[in-house]
Parts: structure tokens; sequence; C-alpha cells
């Protein structure tokens, strides 16, 4: 939370400079109250993870983010290097997910665990829910649980160590290790939402991103986002993520 105030305190500055006005960053309590935010159109701006991006049909714009050349990323399903736990023996270990919306901490690895023939619901010990990618790890790390799942840019070692690394440190890839990698789905993006009325979403859509298909776009996002540049998109491509949403009101 206190890494997520100072990036809030960065953007609320940065990009008050550039749309011209002044803007409040808030923090949500997690992934339900943020997308609840985004489709009320209650704030005008969101970083919104790829499974809210498929519940945003009313929003103005959709920005992607590119991070390493990609505007898609993976789940990682983590294990402790020490641990002897592997895909075939996951009955009855303990989990540690990121949140019920999470697709890289959750959602992709549970559809993949799925697709394995394991039921995470009654095949593992336990499931519990620590709110971020840093926390899920750190119960691993703690020897809480034997299993959780990260974001990662791509399925090779290298981005998955860096993964691991960002979250830990960079002593956790000589603990942890990725015993799986998921299909691959939408970026997360920023989105301008329905509580902007189209003049608006327009002027601050123009300031943020000169070229209308995307490109770098402000300095600020792109330091806050952790990524390189965005690509316009639209909700529609992130449709395929609703057949997640059984999974999502399961937990």
């Amino acid at each position: 939370m206190a890494r997520a105030r100072a990036r809030g305190e960065l953007l609320a500055a940065s990009l008050s400079q550039a749309v011209g006005r002044t803007l409040q960053v808030e923090i949500a309590e997690d992934y339900a109250d943020l997308t609840r935010r985004a489709q009320t159109g209650a704030v005008h701006l969101v970083w919104a993870p790829a499974m809210a991006c498929a519940h945003l049909e009313g929003a103005r714009a959709l920005y992607r983010v590119i991070r390493h050349g990609r505007d898609h990323y993976r789940s990682a399903l983590i294990a402790r290097r020490d641990g002897q736990v592997s895909l075939s023996e996951l009955a009855g270990v303990r989990a540690a997910w990121v949140d019920p919306l999470s697709l890289g901490g959750y959602l992709l690895a549970v559809e993949h665990l799925q697709g394995l023939g394991l039921e995470p619901r009654t095949g593992l010990a336990s499931q519990v829910f620590h709110g971020s990618h840093p926390a899920a790890l750190a119960a691993l790390l703690a020897g809480d649980a034997e299993l959780s799942a990260i974001s990662v840019a791509a399925d090779g070692d290298d981005e998955i160590a860096e993964a691991i690394a960002l979250h830990v440190g960079r002593a956790g890839p000589d603990h942890l290790h990725a015993l799986a990698v998921t299909r691959a789905v939408p970026s997360d993006a920023l989105a301008l939402t329905s509580g902007l009325s189209v003049d608006e979403a327009e002027e601050i859509r123009s300031r943020l991103f000169p070229d209308p298909d995307g490109g770098r776009g402000a300095s600020a996002l792109c330091l806050a986002m952790e990524g390189e540049g965005f690509v316009r998109a639209q909700a529609a491509d992130y449709q395929s993520l609703r057949s997640l949403d059984a999974l999502a009101r399961q937990s």
C-alpha cells in the first residue's frame, strides 16, 4: 500500500501537469472495487487490469500498455525450489493467490490447473488471497504456502526471473521457480471512463496520447505503469476473458 500511495502521488503531480487540470489519484481497495468505480464512471481515469477491461464496454477509450515490446502477458505458477512440488503432485498443497479477479495472480493459474485435471477448490488443501503479487510470493517464501502465481511478460526463464525479482528482490529467483506458464492474454490498460463527456475524454486523450493510435504517451504514465508505450485497444479485445467470470464468482 505504501508503494501504491507513492506511485499515486507521482501520478497526481505528473498527470495534472500533462492534462492541464488538477487530478486526484485514489487507491482502490481491491480489483472488484476498482471495476465498480470504472463501470459507474465514479472515476475518470483508471489503471485497469485486463479482467476489468473486459467489463468496460462503455469506456471512452482504452490504451493497452506495452512492456518488453509486448501488449500481452501470461501467468506463471510459482513454487519454492526446495519444496519438491511438481505439477503432477499438487493435490493437498496450500496456495497463496493475489486476488479473485487477478488474471496473472489467480484466474489463469486456476484455468491451467483445471486443464490438467485438478480442481483447486477440492484438490488443494487451502487457497488464501493476499491482495498483491509481493504478498503472495512472501507467503510462499515464508513457508505458509507451496504454490502461487504471478504475471509474467513471456514464458522465457529470463522474463520469469525478472518478474519474481520485481516482487521479492534479486534473491527471489534463487529460491522460487516456475512450474508452468499459462496462455497469453491482453495486458492491462489505461481507461478513460464514461464519467467523462465525449469532449472531455477527447481533450484528455489528446494530451496524454497525441497519436490516437498510441505510441509512447505521457512519460508519467510509462514510468508509473512500468511500460514503454501504449496501443489503442477496444473492450472487445478482452471479451475472451469473460469465460473466466464463473471462476471469479466461485471465489
